[in-house]
């Protein structure tokens, strides 16, 4: 099921959830940093950027959104789009349209300081299904990640697969990014091609526990290289959502006392309704 009302569920979990796409860096006492998070997606309105400062390792997670920026993203056939302040750090073009094949521009002027990046948007990589098996040592007893905490434990529950080609002769990066609607519980994950290279692939989906009646987006992003390495480290340091990082990731954002990415990504999305 691919229709514009699952577009519009992303968008506002993108919107509501918007404190969890912070990341705080663990630099001690070191300079503050700009903490830049942008993304371009397929489709009409599909993009964001989030803007914050970075934490000390003492400081709370309390994140300090950067407000009033000026925010531009052009194509590459020259048309620009200004980004506007949804709320506090968070900036939304509802009118920019996302263009595969497509080179973007990202330019953000704060205070009189530039900070530019640049991203391709590659070719769709389409789910071709998504399909669920019960494993019965997979039961939980109890509320679990994406479990939606069904009463009473040790409820069956299923193991999530998405499947998809990937493309051959060609380094292929991808985001999974899963939404269980029935408890607002999200995960994501990367991976790259190495052991798929050209071949139909069976991806199974980590912490996600799914019950009869539940319902499950799945997104595939096909990210370029620059945002597998960063969430990559992300990743690799186990950093979650709320916590301190223990590491700086690689950024492909340019500016002074700057950190971040910005993705040109095209995306599929699929839904799933066990039943």
């Amino acid at each position: 099921m691919k229709t514009k009302y699952i577009i519009i569920i992303l968008l506002a979990s993108i919107l509501l959830s918007s404190c969890e796409k912070v990341i705080e860096l663990d630099l001690k006492d070191a300079d503050v940093q700009t903490v830049v998070e942008a993304q371009v997606n397929n489709g009409l309105g599909n993009n964001y950027v989030i803007l914050s400062k970075s934490g000390s390792y003492y400081d709370s997670n309390d994140f300090e959104m950067i407000k009033n920026a000026q925010v531009q993203i052009t194509n590459s056939d020259g048309n620009s789009y200004s980004l506007y302040e949804i709320h506090d750090g968070y900036y939304q073009n509802s009118n920019l349209n996302g263009q595969v094949l497509s080179e973007y521009k990202l330019e953000i002027n704060n205070g009189g300081e530039t900070i530019i990046s640049n991203s391709i948007m590659s070719h769709i990589v389409p789910i071709d299904s998504v399909s669920y098996e019960y494993k019965e040592n997979r039961s939980v007893d109890g509320p679990g990640p994406g479990s939606g905490e069904k009463p009473g434990g040790g409820e069956k529950n299923y193991r999530v697969y998405v499947h998809f080609q990937d493309p051959a002769d060609e380094n292929n990066f991808y985001r999974f990014k899963t939404h269980l609607i029935n408890n607002k519980y999200e995960d994501s994950f990367i991976m790259n091609d190495d052991m798929f290279d050209g071949k139909a692939t069976k991806i199974p989906l980590r912490n996600v526990y799914v019950f009869t009646g539940d319902t499950l987006i799945v997104e595939l992003y096909h990210i370029d290289r620059a945002n597998y390495e960063y969430f990559k480290v992300l990743e690799d340091n186990g950093m979650s959502a709320f916590s301190t990082s223990v590491g700086n990731p690689v950024s492909n954002v340019e500016g002074k006392d700057v950190i971040g990415i910005f993705g040109a990504n095209a995306l599929d999305i699929d839904t799933l309704i066990i039943k």
